[in-house]
């Protein structure tokens, strides 16, 4: 792999700002590259489009996922797919693409996984789907490079000859997608371990975005790792979950770092278009759009943003009664964002309305239900009585707008 005179070009701003009323309409128009993350809950779904018309499926996300996968190739207007990459042959990877594999309409004409079967079923349907579609398994493993179409797919893992039973995350296919002057990195599940073993390696892994390790797991996305990508944006694909991804260590991280972060819980698909220079990402839920940043380049102050709930704080989240609820709040942006006007609400509708209140970069406010905590901003619900369900409901931030800004369950 001849990698050595890659050069990274920051994103300068575009002179127009795209209007992404139709995905594929701009993806033409503009004779560029578009990736779409996928909201699939719990697992992993990557389309990405060529200005050529070449198509690239990366994993299908659940079983229960397949078909809102096929939902979505179908509205992009997708005649055939070139490629389909199985990161690795997890149910939350691999279950949804035996329903894109049965489409009659669409066909499947490359299935690539990482050359190591599982003892599975949802394996099995897979391997046997493929087969039917008449494109049966194919390895692709390190150190491997593929042209497909105007992009350069580049294998960073596995290699051959693990001894089995392999861990399934660790031989994650891991690609780095070259487009021009620009680098996109997917890396499975790949673990922390197996991250150091790529770095060992010599290969580049810089990217101008990343899509986070196993969902955001604390398994994943070493601080070595995440400094040698050097990302400006990061993009996880998590649901609901029990296995508390995305990790709060994961999130600060990031954060620490200055990486803008996209969730598809939080924010539904997420869509990236790139002409090879310069990228923009929208999201489905999200009501803010960005033109191409300089890393580290600070906007205006009082603009608009994706605050998160970070967190519900209820009465019997522990077995002692706490001092007060709260619900916790965090501004991922690299901007202040004035809160006059937002609201939160419970699934009761009980609502809460911010007074004039700028939350910083970073910085993390609670909204409590009876006492004023200074130290956390001092927002005060003064409700009188708990609002928080301890059997579980969903807390929803609105901007002064209307617009949803996010969702938290519990």
């Amino acid at each position: 792999m001849n990698l050595k005179g890659w050069t990274w070009i920051i994103p300068g701003l575009l002179v127009v700002l795209i209007l992404l009323t139709g995905w594929r309409a701009v993806t033409a128009e503009n004779n560029s590259m578009s990736i779409t993350y996928l909201n699939v809950g719990q697992g992993n779904s990557i389309l990405v489009r060529g200005p050529d018309g070449y198509d690239v499926l990366i994993d299908g996300g659940p079983k229960e996922a397949g078909p809102t996968v096929v939902a979505f190739i179908r509205t992009q207007a997708v005649d055939d797919i070139d490629v389909m990459v199985a990161s690795h042959n997890d149910e939350d990877h691999i279950g949804g693409l035996v329903n894109v594999l049965a489409m009659a309409d669409i066909s499947v004409k490359q299935v690539f996984y990482n050359g190591y079967s599982a003892d599975s079923e949802i394996f099995r349907s897979f391997a046997t789907a493929a087969a039917v579609a008449g494109a049966p398994l194919e390895s692709l493993q390190y150190p491997v490079t593929k042209p497909w179409g105007a992009s350069i797919a580049y294998v960073l893992n596995p290699v051959s000859g693990l001894i089995a039973p392999v861990d399934q995350n660790n031989a994650s296919v891991v690609i780095l997608l070259a487009y021009g002057e620009q680098r996109f990195l997917f890396p499975g599940d790949l673990g922390i371990s197996h991250e150091t073993l790529v770095l060992l390696r010599g290969t580049p892994v810089a990217a101008q975005v990343l899509q986070v390790g196993h969902h955001g797991s604390d398994s994943s996305t070493s601080p070595e790792f995440l400094a040698e990508v050097h990302p400006t944006d990061a993009v996880i694909s998590v649901g609901n979950n029990s296995y508390g991804h995305p990790s709060p260590d994961v999130l600060k991280r990031l954060q620490a770092a200055g990486i803008r972060t996209w969730r598809t819980n939080f924010d539904g698909d997420i869509y990236l278009l790139s002409d090879g220079m310069n990228y923009t990402i929208r999201a489905q839920y999200t009501n803010h759009q960005f033109l191409p940043l300089l890393h580290n380049r600070y906007q205006p102050t009082g603009l608009t943003g994706m605050i998160e709930i970070t967190a519900i704080f209820y009465d019997g989240v522990v077995s002692t009664k706490e001092p007060d609820e709260y619900v916790e709040i965090r501004n991922p942006e690299p901007y202040s964002i004035e809160l006059l006007g937002w609201t939160l609400r419970d699934q009761d509708n009980h609502s809460y309305t911010f007074p004039s209140f700028q939350i910083e970069p970073g910085q993390i406010c609670r909204v409590y239900t009876d006492e004023i905590h200074p130290e956390w901003c001092g927002l005060n619900w003064d409700s009188g009585s708990p609002i928080w369900d301890n059997g579980g409901e969903c807390g929803r931030l609105q901007d002064s707008s209307g617009a949803v800004v996010d969702e938290y369950c519990y």
